[in-house]
């Protein structure tokens, strides 16, 4: 699918798979070139000389990550060439991938080399239905046992303030962080609400009924159940709104190649008995449908416990959910500099530039960034490469069953006037499309994945499928509308009072 992203869209990508033989990686430079997809160039190597791969599985250091140097030099100076100074370099590692996960190519391409690296994801998805007036964040802020909690509760200030500074619509921002932060942090965000919005600090004592003697998140448990004693106070706390961005901020864990941040067991305290609670990307997916939201926020503290783990937490929630996701390493921007940056790129309505900077990780679809590609333009094809290229293969063995799943994701929904319609969005509405949009994806990946399937079944299916969410949407719109009149609030009303507000949960 990140080739029809490809045709749709005039970008440069590096595409990289992983082969059966060595060298058993592949790099491909792709652009448009008069008017078409085309392969540039090509490089061999190996996965043993990119030092992707962690001596331990517990490491707690970042990998440094190495790419062919003629590689870098060749496609700097050919987008110079064609005259893409200011455009972004789209990353686009076929899957499976393996250890390639913990390639930091952000900073693998070196400070000289002056383009934007961004992550394309392997499917075409529309824009996640969305309120159009408000940006509600969760910032979820936690320091397990045996670290530094001044790292955390400094990082939490410091996103507040940013997104404060992003002004991204009028933004709600909901605090949630330890037992031994809440008053400090209480008291000091009454001064960063955003225009037009509020800052809600909400009180951990409300995490007691959650919080038990039990490891409540285990890696290796991939049901995807709610476990966390955060995740249940937060979902229980927002039980009444929906939210847009989940954004973690503190340390993050690693295992059998699989991410997760590293929370303290319990909101009210850190324990000896248990010092962190590890959340992986299927609980904190399943947390995120069940409250609405539909972008991620991923910070890594100064002494992060483990980078490699966020990387991989990032990659993985990337290459699953429709929306965008945002790494942000305060190693590499301490004074969170380029957080404003990327909310504003990646949560505002137009598209934006992405600044040249190694401390983020983004995984976005190209009209975040850039305007879609309506007038076919393509980049000139400097003389020196002519000759050099090969056109693509076809972009799917099922296009008619993928044209119609794609369809389907951007066509109006019954949920749209309720969702649109101003004012804060229920829960169970915003999961209801949060849910819908993920059955599209599987079907889209489905209709990518199963060349050997029949293609008329697969359509049939699809269109079981897309009939039985067209359904659901209604029965939702319509149990929405009842309960608009039930409180006796008409469509299209906002609240009187726009001012900043701080308090407790559940406080007026």
């Amino acid at each position: 699918m990140a080739e029809k992203i490809k045709q749709q869209y005039n970008i440069v990508a590096l595409k990289v798979e992983m082969l059966q033989t060595r060298p058993n990686v592949l790099f491909t430079l792709q652009a448009k070139v008069d008017g078409e997809l085309a392969t540039i160039r090509t490089w061999p190597s190996d996965i043993s000389e990119l030092g992707v791969r962690p001596e331990k599985r517990e490491d707690r250091n970042d990998v440094e990550g190495t790419l062919p140097h003629e590689m870098i030099s060749y496609v700097q100076e050919w987008m110079r060439d064609a005259k893409l100074d200011d455009a972004p370099l789209w990353i686009h590692v076929v899957r499976p991938y393996g250890a390639l996960r913990f390639m930091p190519w952000e900073r693998a391409f070196g400070a000289q080399f002056g383009h934007p690296i961004l992550m394309l994801p392997d499917f075409l998805f529309p824009p996640p239905r969305e309120s159009d007036d408000t940006l509600d964040v969760v910032l979820c802020a936690s320091a397990p046992l045996y670290v530094e909690d001044g790292n955390v509760g400094n990082a939490l200030v410091a996103a507040a303030e940013g997104i404060r500074a992003a002004a991204v619509r009028s933004t709600n921002l909901h605090i949630f962080t330890d037992n031994a932060f809440y008053q400090g942090m209480h008291d000091h965000l009454a001064t960063l609400a955003p225009p037009n919005g509020s800052v809600t600090v909400y009180d951990p004592q409300d995490a007691s009924p959650f919080c038990s003697e039990d490891v409540s998140s285990r890696l290796v448990d991939q049901s995807g159940q709610l476990r966390s004693p955060w995740l249940l106070w937060m979902q229980h706390s927002l039980r009444s709104r929906s939210v847009d961005v989940v954004h973690m901020l503190g340390h993050s864990h690693l295992a059998r190649d699989r991410g997760a941040m590293l929370l303290a067991q319990s909101p009210l305290e850190r324990t000896n008995e248990f010092s962190a609670g590890p959340v992986s990307a299927i609980e904190l997916s399943n947390f995120m449908t069940r409250v609405g939201a539909w972008g991620t926020v991923l910070t890594g503290v100064v002494d992060n416990n483990s980078p490699s783990g966020m990387r991989a937490l990032a990659d993985e929630i990337g290459q699953t959910r429709p929306g965008p996701v945002v790494m942000h390493s305060l190693a590499r921007d301490p004074q969170q500099s380029f957080l404003p940056v990327a909310y504003r790129v990646v949560f505002d309505d137009a598209p934006m530039a992405m600044p040249v900077n190694d401390s983020l990780f983004v995984y976005c679809q190209p009209y975040r960034v850039i305007p879609p590609d309506d007038t076919e333009r393509s980049v000139q094809d400097p003389p020196r490469t002519r000759g050099s290229r090969t056109r693509e293969s076809p972009v799917s063995r099922n296009r008619a069953q993928t044209a119609m799943v794609e369809a389907s994701s951007s066509d109006s929904s019954p949920l749209d006037q309720v969702i649109q319609r101003g004012g804060p969005v229920k829960p169970w509405v915003a999961a209801t499309e949060r849910v819908a949009e993920q059955v599209q994806l599987t079907l889209q990946n489905n209709a990518r994945d199963d060349g050997d399937v029949d293609d008329s079944m697969q359509r049939a299916r699809a269109t079981a499928s897309l009939s039985a969410l067209d359904s659901l949407r209604q029965s939702v719109a319509s149990f929405a509308a009842e309960d608009a009149a039930a409180e006796n609030s008409p469509p299209g009303a906002t609240s009187a009072n726009a001012s900043a507000t701080i308090n407790r949960e559940g406080e007026q």
